[in-house]
């Protein structure tokens, strides 16, 4: 049994189908959802995989595509450390996950893995082996460590999901005091700062996992004291493109707190009228928004019925919702010309599954068929290219059973991919790896 969870995407689409009520759905277990078995490796390439080039490949790819997504090392100390090797055994193995989930495929086949997927269960494993046998005894270290094993999508059915290692690390962080303010402790202000940044990344994460996935919220602020961050606060090998983008995420995710708490919490929480929450949540967003490049969100949800009326039928808000569905599918397709699949942040996969959600129930007019019909295509292309990296699509397709009908466009463009080049080029084992190159 899997529970949907009230603020679903995936809820919404199959509201007008299901009893109000109905937020279970029942799995099979056991099944190989993501069509792959990893390899038995031993002997020279297991020599092999574990090479100095290797390690330094993997660790560059963290240090490029991660960490200044979620700064949740003092890098400086970090580099310095793992010079002189005094890295955790347990932390190492993580970022070498983190690592392949981002490096060149080119590195990855050379390393003698058959596949991403390979290379990413190899280090998970042995990461997940460490922590099993507690062979770690650094708290913060654990946290670090549980924090980014969280990005794993295995190939069957496992209570150690995302979001099992994500509440392990608030557990542990919590356990240590990581949601009270270090302010008057003996702790160093380099380690403050640490503990900040961690916190409030764990912070983020669980309002991404909330929104994006519809599970409830596992951090409460009302029991946190821990001070705001400020660019003061990223001074250990940060650029300040992560602090300003780590600070912006968090105020973000602050209003996004009352927007699921609100809006789709099963208890209602507000006797307020529904028109002045809402409009105070839009005033919120609206002064988050005027700080930042132009930027649009997809959180608002209209009612399933006005999502499948025509353009001149919507009302603003739900002509809003469509227009940042847009935006972002164009957006994604401009960037997929200058990067490759494996640059993307792991959570792209998520966003651009959500503006697909919207594209599925969408109806326009008929001299707007063709360019809705690239859209669309254009969005399963990436999704699809994204899949082979993050392995997020069949896990959401075993949650949500094949009623929704993205998933048979999906099926059928993944079944095209293994034959031809159709619109993501060559598949990732091919010899050049072409990404999301020549999409439109």
């Amino acid at each position: 049994m899997v529970h949907i969870g009230e603020s679903s995407l995936f809820f919404w689409l199959l509201s007008d189908r299901l009893d109000s009520k109905q937020v279970h759905r029942t799995i099979e277990l056991g099944l190989n959802d993501m069509g792959y078995v990893t390899s038995e490796i031993t002997g020279d390439d297991k020599r092999l995989i574990e090479s100095q080039r290797l390690e330094k490949c993997l660790l560059d790819s963290f240090c490029q595509n991660f960490l200044p997504l979620y700064p949740i090392l003092n890098k400086d100390k970090f580099i310095n450390r793992w010079i002189s090797g005094k890295v955790s055994p347990l932390l190492k193995q993580t970022i070498f996950f983190i690592g392949a989930l981002h490096a060149p495929i080119s590195i990855i086949t050379n390393a003698g893995f058959s596949s991403r997927q390979d290379a990413t269960e190899y280090f998970y494993h042995k990461a997940r082996h460490l922590y099993d046998n507690d062979v770690e005894l650094d708290r913060v270290t654990i946290v670090q460590s549980t924090f980014m094993l969280q990005f794993r999508f295995g190939p069957t059915p496992s209570h150690r999901d995302c979001f099992w290692w994500a509440s392990m690390a608030i557990s542990v962080a919590q356990t240590i005091g990581m949601h009270r303010s270090t302010r008057n402790t003996t702790i160093s202000a380099e380690d403050r700062r640490l503990w900040k940044k961690i916190w409030w990344l764990l912070f983020i994460r669980d309002r991404q996992l909330a929104l994006g996935i519809g599970k409830p919220l596992m951090i409460d602020l009302r029991d946190c004291d821990v001070e705001e961050l400020t660019r003061d606060d990223f001074i250990d090998g940060e650029s300040s493109y992560t602090a300003y983008f780590t600070i912006s995420m968090l105020r973000l995710a602050k209003i996004v707190t009352d927007v699921v708490r609100y809006k789709y919490s099963p208890v209602p929480l507000s006797k307020r009228p529904q028109e002045d929450v809402e409009a105070q949540m839009h005033l919120e967003l609206q002064n988050w928004q005027a700080g930042l490049e132009p930027f649009l969100l997809l959180l608002h949800r209209p009612s399933l019925n006005d999502a499948k009326h025509s353009v001149d039928e919507r009302d603003f808000s739900t002509h809003l919702a469509f227009y940042a569905a847009i935006q972002i599918c164009d957006l994604a397709t401009d960037i997929s010309n200058f990067f490759e699949a494996n640059e993307f942040p792991i959570y792209a996969e998520m966003i651009i599954l959500s503006a697909m959600v919207f594209h599925s129930v969408e109806t326009q007019s008929t001299y707007e068929e063709d360019l809705i019909h690239r859209r669309k295509q254009a969005s399963i292309s990436c999704l699809l290219e994204l899949d082979r990296i993050f392995c997020a699509i069949p896990r959401y397709k075993q949650f949500f059973g094949d009623k929704i009908g993205i998933w048979e466009r999906l099926n059928t463009k993944g079944k095209e991919n293994t034959t031809t080049r159709g619109l993501v080029g060559h598949s990732e084992s091919s010899e050049k790896e072409t990404g999301l190159n020549g999409l439109v």
